[in-house]
């Protein structure tokens, strides 16, 4: 009985690992099946160990690389204008940068008493902030371990020297300069002027102004969105207006001659000959 039991245990052990292999086989079928519905593409895409890829030239013969002049234009309009805020002592070269259009704002007298008395530097707080570039003439200033990086020296000795410090301050940031832009800022406060049209606006800046006598007269007024300040046009050689207009005349050339790029129409200043102040340059 005992050799009976022992074949017997032995055919029931052979038809169980039988059965499991049958399951092993199923179960890997079955995930075979899943595989090929899950992407029942990898089959046409796989290629054989003797197949060749295809030539290179089926995938880059429709692609062209865009133009350097499309890609620099493209560059050049994602840049954000530069914008500068000047200490204390550049008054006037600040009141050139806004006469060209271009956004400059200046220290104040109470920001210079705690920056030299106290040592308490607004201005670089206000460069952060405000993202500006900081332009000074003090040698100090520049060497501080806080100093904005970007700032920039001029040196206001003299006016001939600041002159050339401003042509060679735009030609350094890459600043293109639009004639349709000059005069359109407050040389007060950096705010924009804004044309009035409102007849009880008028006169309050003729008044405001001392000049009650214009309030008859058809000028053309304007005024700053920041302080409020009046502005007319007027073209006797005497008035602000044509003293300005002069000004700006004058550091338009300043830098035709020191080669700063334009772009647009001369509009009020159409009187300039540009190739000529090229060439004189």
């Amino acid at each position: 009985l005992s050799e009976h039991d022992s074949v017997s245990r032995k055919k029931e052990d052979e038809n169980v690992m039988n059965k499991q292999e049958e399951e092993m086989k199923d179960a890997m079928q079955q995930l075979s099946l899943q595989k090929e519905e899950i992407n029942p593409t990898i089959s046409s895409t796989t290629t054989t160990n003797n197949s060749s890829p295809p030539p290179i030239t089926e995938i880059t013969q429709d692609y062209t690389l865009p133009s350097s002049s499309s890609s620099q234009d493209d560059f050049n309009t994602n840049l954000r204008p530069v914008t500068y805020l000047l200490d204390n002592t550049l008054n006037k070269f600040t009141r050139w940068l806004r006469i060209l259009g271009i956004d400059a704002a200046l220290e104040t007298d109470e920001e210079e008493k705690e920056r030299t008395g106290k040592s308490n530097m607004i201005i670089f707080d206000r460069c952060k902030s405000e993202k500006r570039t900081l332009i000074t003439t003090s040698y100090k200033l520049l060497l501080r371990k806080d100093c904005p990086p970007g700032t920039y020296l001029i040196d206001p000795k003299n006016a001939s020297k600041m002159e050339a410090a401003l042509v060679e301050l735009l030609l350094t940031h890459g600043i293109i300069l639009q004639p349709r832009k000059f005069l359109t800022r407050c040389v007060v406060c950096n705010g924009h002027i804004i044309p009035v049209y409102d007849v009880e606006e008028k006169e309050r800046i003729f008044k405001e102004h001392s000049a009650p006598d214009l309030i008859a007269q058809d000028f053309k007024v304007y005024a700053c969105d920041g302080c409020g300040q009046g502005y007319w046009w007027c073209d006797r050689p005497n008035s602000s207006a044509s003293r300005v207009k002069n000004q700006a005349a004058n550091l338009f050339t300043k830098c035709l001659r020191g080669g700063v790029p334009i772009e647009g129409e001369l509009n009020m200043f159409s009187f300039i000959n540009v190739e000529e102040e090229r060439k004189r340059g």
